[in-house]
């Protein structure tokens, strides 16, 4: 088990943990795609998702990958410090992009390594699960279709 202060540097890494009553875990997909997960952290149980985050599958990741879903739903006083914990430093993170983005006036690719991962706040935790299923819903279209063109680029 971990303490709090150790949880930031967990979830920053997409790294299972366990703390007192909250986790990080990896979610396989429910379509069999192989190298499709994702990474979640719950309050409580799964029943509770307070941040989500796609994994990197590889170098032609779809850009959605680097997303960062935050929960805002309310629930109890101890989920609200749960999501302070996990989402400080991702703030953080985005706030020190953006300024340096300003300071050099120059808007980077996907590929710029000082990428910082967008945010994307849902208001209630139905929006989330939703969310999860819609996300994995399109990333096997993304797969079928990368698949079929690669088939057709093959084929001449």
């Amino acid at each position: 088990m971990i303490t709090q202060r150790q949880i930031p540097e967990f979830v920053s890494r997409k790294k299972p943990f366990q703390g007192s009553n909250i986790y990080g875990q990896f979610e396989m997909s429910r379509y069999g795609i192989s190298g499709m997960e994702l990474f979640v952290v719950y309050s409580y149980g799964q029943h509770w998702p307070l941040l989500v985050s796609p994994l990197y599958t590889g170098p032609s990741a779809p850009y959605w990958e680097a997303q960062w879903i935050v929960n805002k739903d309310k629930y109890s006083c101890t989920t609200t410090r749960h999501l302070t914990v996990v989402t400080n430093w991702l703030y953080a993170a985005e706030h020190s992009y953006v300024d340096s983005v300003l300071k050099s006036g120059a808007f980077p690719k996907f590929t710029d390594k000082r990428w910082s991962p967008s945010i994307v706040e849902l208001a209630k935790v139905e929006h989330v699960q939703r969310w999860v299923a819609d996300w994995e819903s399109e990333y096997r279209k993304y797969v079928e279709w990368k698949a079929s063109a690669n088939a057709d680029y093959m084929a001449g």
